[in-house]
């Protein structure tokens, strides 16, 4: 729900786009993202004070 609250906020605002990142060694994480139409941007960088781990980039373009 939270999700979709904050989709549809972006969408009220008239954004573009919704945008995150998510932990890359979490799939359930990215399945559930994907779920909601977002999708893997290839970005990636170290996951801030988790040394040897990464996130990734996902995002969700908006219709105008």
């Amino acid at each position: 729900m939270l999700a979709a609250a904050v989709i549809a906020w972006a969408r009220a605002q008239n954004s573009t786009h919704v945008g995150l990142w998510v932990p890359a060694d979490n799939p359930g994480a990215r399945a559930f993202y994907q779920r909601q139409g977002f999708r893997p941007t290839g970005r990636s960088r170290p996951f801030p004070g988790a040394a040897g781990r990464s996130i990734t980039e996902m995002r969700l373009e908006l219709a105008p």
